[in-house]
């Protein structure tokens, strides 16, 4: 005879009880993606900073290659000198922002203005490539083909709002170029462009061909860059 299935205390018998198993949890919703960082222009946003432009001179804005989504970056050409022609003379001024860790917190985590000038070209000019022989057959290399740099000055300054900056002043000529390029810069740190980091490298450059240079022009790109007033 077989034996009686196990009764409930009250003397009925029990039903199976199904197994109640809680639902697996769900995964964490994914972030929506982060737009890259940008600079706000003169006097706007979380990040406000002033330089002084020459009448008609336009922005455009971009971000240039670099870790975490890029570098936020701004850039002003000259009016062209005919509808549809490219900017005159190869003139143009750009504003880089490149996000810092929380231990650059001053300029003088990076030295003082000649070792940033001097790093600055050291990262640069290839002009140790010159002294050999680095053709196919042995000959001498091209020297349009390499890339050479030379400082040209390096000295601390106060922007007006109080704020540290470093102007750096180089001769760059570029892989492919028959001349040089000069350039004035001035880099100061302040606030992230997006609130989002510690703090932000900010880079004014003014830029021209040396083959286009004039005198007037060269006052207007000193002038733009000596009116920069970095974030604070």
């Amino acid at each position: 005879m077989a034996g009686a299935a196990p009764s409930s205390p009250s003397g009925r018998q029990g039903p199976s009880s199904p197994s109640c198993r809680p639902p697996p949890p769900r995964p964490p919703p994914t972030p929506p993606p982060q737009a890259p960082a940008t600079i706000p222009l003169p006097g706007e946003g979380p990040s406000p900073y002033s330089l002084t432009l020459p009448p008609g001179w336009a922005p455009a804005t971009g971000v240039s290659p670099g870790g975490g989504g890029g570098r936020p970056t701004l850039a002003w050409f000259p009016p062209p000198s005919s509808p549809g022609a490219p900017p005159s003379d190869g003139a143009s001024v750009s504003l880089l922002a490149t996000p810092l860790g929380a231990d650059y917190t001053q300029l003088g985590s990076f030295g003082d203005a000649g070792g940033f000038g001097a790093n600055l070209i050291a990262s640069s000019d290839q002009s140790f490539r010159l002294r050999g022989r680095g053709g196919p057959g042995g000959e001498p290399v091209d020297p349009v083909s390499v890339q050479t740099a030379s400082l040209v000055d390096a000295r601390a300054a106060t922007a007006a709002n109080g704020a540290q900056v470093y102007r750096i002043d180089y001769a760059l000529k570029r892989a492919g170029e028959a001349a040089p390029r000069s350039f004035w810069t001035a880099v100061s740190i302040g606030p992230a462009p997006d609130g989002r980091g510690h703090a932000a490298l900010y880079t004014l450059t003014a830029q021209v061909p040396a083959a286009a240079l004039t005198p007037e022009l060269e006052r207007a790109l000193i002038g733009v860059v000596d009116s920069f007033v970095p974030p604070k």
